[in-house]
């Protein structure tokens, strides 16, 4: 019997938990979007590169030092040698080599800076990935909280229509109400099922790919935890404005221009300063190896020392490359100007429109309110009603549809709020 007892408890147990959920607030779903995801990781790794090349990039002004050695035996003895020595044979000769050299022209330093800019335009562009997956994933979250909470209505208004078509169904066996009456109780409930089931589906298919895009492996489902309630700030529309240079757009293109300017200082200096390079060279020859090693008159040396000041003239003609790279570089410059400009103005047509929109969204919720306190009562009095038989049953779904009506109207405005207050605080880079 206690063995029976066990395994009884041990099956209700594995049955239970395999119908328990995930719990998952917006704040652990955004903590786990950032840790999953594999194109933000692809972008750190991007910035770590460039981390690493800009803290090298004096590597520039190293030398370069080379060694290397040969052994050198002709086929045949040259004419010149025998005229000179008769006797003489083909000998194997050692050459040996070390060269150092170095070339220099400002524009290495310029190109360190230029390592610098390209690291911190890629800090910008992760930074802004981070900022749009957490917007994504946050607007994402609670959209599917409206969806649910959408269907809790429903589904709240389907148990209504259910117990109204019983109550129907009693009223006809009891003979107090039509046929037709009890029909329509069915038909509207059946109708209203479908699309509740409907609704359902709509919202698990969400739930499973919410789970996909957080890389969850869905073996237990996932339950959101939160509420679309909005608390109301009160946003300075001056001190948005100011803002708008930390937004990652335009500090991305700010970041971009900076970049320009230093490859064109790079060419100017290429252009108009000269390059110059020093080298210096050990060329130690033995001219045969089965001569002594250690008798310096069998080595010789045909190492050199140099030092050269180039200058490219050719780039100095306004129609050269170097120079039409410039001048492109420079319109390039310009053009961005006018891009930042355009972005300027857009960003601070957005963040009047933002707010707007969280002043609009404010009014609605609370006109909302009123909405729902009137027609909540409207449905009780006319429940009371159709149960005193005064009222029809199609006032009494009139009434209920108002009431849902105005229940999913404040529920899409305290959604357009909490969006609308997501996308400003991204624009601004303001937490409120």
């Amino acid at each position: 019997m206690r063995k029976f007892s066990m395994a009884l408890t041990l099956v209700l147990c594995m049955c239970l938990g395999s119908v328990y959920s995930l719990d998952m607030t917006v704040d652990e779903a955004v903590n786990r979007a950032l840790a999953s995801n594999q194109s933000l990781q692809s972008s750190a790794l991007d910035v770590q590169m460039a981390k690493d090349a800009s803290e090298v990039s004096w590597n520039g002004f190293l030398p370069t030092v080379q060694a290397s050695s040969t052994l050198s035996r002709s086929n045949e003895v040259s004419s010149i040698a025998k005229m000179f020595d008769p006797t003489a044979s083909v000998t194997t000769a050692f050459v040996g080599n070390l060269s150092f050299s170095f070339n220099f022209n400002p524009a290495l330093i310029t190109n360190m800076e230029l390592s610098r800019q390209k690291y911190l335009a890629g800090q910008i562009t992760y930074e802004q990935a981070k900022a749009e997956t957490v917007l994504n994933v946050k607007k994402l979250f609670y959209a599917i909280l409206l969806q649910q909470q959408s269907l809790a209505l429903q589904q709240e208004t389907l148990a209504n229509t259910e117990a109204r078509m019983e109550q129907a169904q009693n009223l006809y066996a009891q003979g107090y109400a039509t046929e037709l009456t009890v029909l329509q109780a069915q038909v509207g409930y059946e109708n209203l099922k479908a699309m509740t089931l409907k609704s359902e589906q709509a919202v698990a298919q969400q739930l499973a790919n919410f789970a996909f895009l957080l890389h969850l492996d869905g073996e237990e489902p996932l339950h959101l935890v939160g509420e679309i309630e909005p608390e109301f700030k009160t946003v300075d529309l001056q001190q948005c404005l100011a803002r708008i240079g930390a937004r990652y757009d335009i500090a991305g293109l700010l970041k971009q221009k900076d970049i320009l300017l230093v490859q064109r200082e790079a060419i100017d200096r290429q252009i108009w300063i000269p390059s110059v390079s020093i080298g210096f060279s050990l060329q130690p020859v033995h001219s045969n190896i089965t001569d002594s090693w250690f008798d310096s008159n069998n080595w010789s040396d045909s190492g050199s020392s140099s030092m050269t000041v180039a200058w490219n003239l050719t780039n100095l003609l306004p129609w050269s490359a170097g120079r039409q790279n410039a001048k492109v570089l420079e319109n390039n410059v310009k053009k961005m100007d006018l891009q930042l400009s355009m972005l300027k103005e857009s960003a601070q047509l957005q963040i009047k429109n933002l707010i707007i929109s969280l002043a609009q969204a404010e009014q609605a919720i609370e006109s909302s309110e009123r909405s729902i306190s009137l027609a909540k009562k409207s449905y009780e009095m006319t429940v009371s009603a159709y149960g005193s038989g005064v009222r029809e049953l199609l006032d009494v779904r009139d009434s209920e549809s108002q009431l849902n009506q105005a229940r999913l109207g404040k529920l899409s405005e305290q959604y357009n709020y909490l969006t609308a207050l997501l996308d400003l605080e991204y624009a601004t880079q303001i937490i409120f």
